[in-house]
C-alpha cells in the first residue's frame, strides 16, 4: 500500500525553499543533464556520461602533420567489437570460358575467406587541477589536455600501424610490418641488406610487382632520414628546373622530389618519424612498476642453412616488453660466430613470471662489434610457455635500418579501402569521479587497423640512413674501411 500524504498549503513555502536549495539544484542539473555522446544536446549540466570528442580528434588529425600514416589511412566506423570483412583470393578457373554458340560454360566459383580482426582500446588518463580550473589561465586547461590526450593516442597508434605485433602485446593492433614477416610471407618486400639508398630502381621494381599482383601503390612512408636520401640520389635530369624571376637569368638546380613517377604511376613520399630506425637497447627499465621482470639469461648458436647474415661475430640483448613497460637488456656471455648461410637460434630463459612478459624484443651489435654495448633493435617474439623461448634470426631483419612502407591509398585504383581504420564508437571524454583536488577523466579511442589485401602492400626493408652510418653504425660492415 502506498502511503499518500496531502501537503496543506502552508507547507508550500517550505518545500519551494528546499526546492531551491543547491543541493537540490545541483541535484537535478545531472538527472535532467541527459546521456549519450553527443555534447551539444546537453543543458544546464550532465551526468558522469560519455561525451564525444571526435572534432578534437578530427582537427588534432589535420594539425599532426608528423602522423603522416595516420592522417592518409582510410577511416571507417563499424559497430561490434570485431571487425569482419571478406577476402576474394580468386575469381575461379580461367579455363571453359570460350564455348560453342549452344554451350554452356564450366562452372567458375570465386574463393572468399571471412577475415576479422578484434578492436583494441587506446585510452589515456588525465586530469586537470581544480586551482587551474579556477584561476583565469590564457587557454581552458581542460581543453589543453584534451588535446593532448588525443595527440598522444594518435602517436601511439601511428606507431603502432608499423610496429605492433599483436603475439607479443595482444592489447595493441597488429601493425603493418608483422604481415611483412617471412614466417607470414603475405607483404611483398625488398630489401636493401643494410645499404643506403641510392637510386630509383627498388620502387619501380616494387610497383610493378604489385601491378602483377591486382593492385597500385601509390604512397611511400618513410623516415624523413631516408627521403632525405631519396632526395640527394634522384637523378638531377629527373628535377623540374625552376626559371627564378628577375633579369639575371640564372637557373636553380630544381625542387627536392616529393614522390616518384614510375611506370606503374606516381608514388608519393610521406616523411613519417613515427616509422623509427632501428633504435638502441635502453640502459634502463622502461614504464611502470607493472613491467615485466629481464629475461634470466640468453644464449646463441649459429647453424643450419638458409641465413643471410654475413661471417661474423655478433652480440644479442633481449628485454622483457608488456603494455607497461620493458626491462633491461640482457646480453650473451660471449660473441656468437656465425658463417654465411647460417642462421642463429637465440635460447632466452623466462623471467620472473609474477610480473609476467608478454614477449621479447631481440636487439643485435654490428658484425664484429668487440661487445654488447651498441646493440639496436631487430625483431620481437612473443614468450612461449615453459622455462625457455626460442628465437630464430636468419638475417631477415637488420638492426638499426629504416623500413620503407608503401601502400595503395586510391580507392578507384585499389577496388575498395585496402587498409583502414575501424573505428568503434567516436574519441569519447568520460569523467571519473573526484576524490582530490582534480578533475579526472578518460580518452578513449577504439578500433582496429583492417588490412584486406595484405598482397598489395609492399616494405622496402633494411634502408640504412647515410647519417646513421656517417654516425658509425654499419650493422653488416658493408661500409668498413
Amino acid at each position: 500500500m502506498y502511503n499518500v500524504q496531502v501537503i496543506k498549503e502552508a507547507a508550500w513555502d517550505g518545500l519551494g525553499s528546499f526546492m531551491g536549495g543547491v543541493a537540490v539544484q545541483d541535484m537535478l542539473k545531472a538527472l535532467e543533464g541527459g546521456s549519450g555522446v553527443d555534447a551539444a544536446a546537453f543543458t544546464g549540466g550532465r551526468a558522469l556520461q560519455y561525451e564525444s570528442l571526435d572534432n578534437v580528434l578530427y582537427t588534432s588529425t589535420i594539425s599532426m602533420r608528423s602522423a603522416a600514416l595516420w592522417r592518409a589511412i582510410k577511416k571507417n566506423p563499424i559497430h561490434a567489437t570485431i571487425d569482419q570483412f571478406d577476402r576474394r583470393t580468386s575469381f575461379g578457373d580461367q579455363w571453359g570460358m570460350a564455348v560453342a554458340e549452344s554451350s554452356n560454360p564450366a562452372n567458375h566459383i570465386s574463393a572468399i575467406m571471412r577475415a576479422y580482426s578484434a578492436v583494441a582500446y587506446y585510452r589515456s588518463y588525465r586530469e586537470v587541477s581544480d586551482v587551474s580550473m579556477l584561476v583565469q589561465n590564457i587557454a581552458n586547461p581542460e581543453l589543453v589536455e584534451e588535446i593532448g590526450g588525443t595527440e598522444s593516442i594518435i602517436q601511439r597508434l601511428n606507431r603502432d600501424f608499423y610496429w605492433a605485433d599483436r603475439s607479443v602485446i595482444g592489447t595493441r593492433v597488429n601493425g603493418f610490418y608483422s604481415l611483412a614477416s617471412e614466417d607470414a610471407n603475405s607483404m611483398v618486400g625488398y630489401d636493401a641488406a643494410g645499404t643506403i639508398l641510392t637510386g630509383r630502381e627498388d620502387f619501380e621494381g616494387l610497383a610493378a610487382d604489385i601491378v602483377n599482383a591486382g593492385g597500385t601503390l601509390t604512397h611511400a612512408f618513410a623516415n624523413p632520414l631516408v627521403v632525405s636520401d631519396f632526395s640527394a640520389a634522384y637523378a638531377t635530369a629527373e628535377r623540374v628546373v625552376i626559371m627564378p624571376g628577375g633579369s639575371g637569368g640564372e637557373a636553380w638546380p630544381g625542387t627536392n622530389p616529393a614522390g616518384i613517377d614510375t611506370a606503374q604511376g606516381r608514388i608519393s613520399f610521406e616523411r613519417d618519424p613515427f616509422n623509427r630506425i632501428g633504435w638502441a637497447c635502453p640502459s634502463a627499465v622502461e614504464g611502470d612498476a607493472n613491467r615485466p621482470a629481464a629475461p634470466t639469461s640468453v644464449a646463441a648458436a649459429a647453424a643450419g642453412t638458409g641465413g643471410a647474415i654475413p661471417t661474423g661475430s655478433y652480440w644479442y640483448k633481449v628485454t622483457a616488453v608488456n603494455e607497461n613497460g620493458q626491462s633491461v637488456g640482457v646480453a650473451m656471455e660471449a660473441a656468437v660466430a656465425v658463417t654465411l648461410g647460417e642462421k642463429v637460434t637465440l635460447t632466452i630463459t623466462n623471467g620472473d613470471a609474477s610480473a609476467a612478459a608478454a614477449g621479447y624484443y631481440i636487439y643485435r651489435s654490428e658484425k664484429d662489434a668487440a661487445t654488447a654495448a651498441d646493440c639496436r633493435f631487430l625483431w620481437q617474439t612473443p614468450i612461449t610457455a615453459g622455462a625457455t623461448t626460442a628465437y630464430i634470426d636468419t638475417g631477415y631483419w637488420v638492426p638499426g635500418t629504416s623500413h620503407v612502407l608503401m601502400l595503395g591509398l586510391d580507392e578507384a585504383e585499389s577496388h575498395g579501402a585496402n587498409q583502414q581504420w575501424s573505428q568503434l564508437l567516436p574519441l569519447t571524454k568520460k569523467p571519473l569521479a573526484e576524490t582530490g583536488p582534480t578533475r579526472p577523466f578518460l580518452m578513449n579511442l577504439y578500433g582496429t587497423l583492417r588490412v584486406a589485401i595484405p598482397e598489395w602492400c609492399a616494405v622496402y626493408r633494411n634502408i640504412l640512413p647515410r647519417k646513421t652510418r656517417d654516425a658509425g653504425w654499419d650493422p653488416l660492415g658493408v661500409y668498413a674501411a
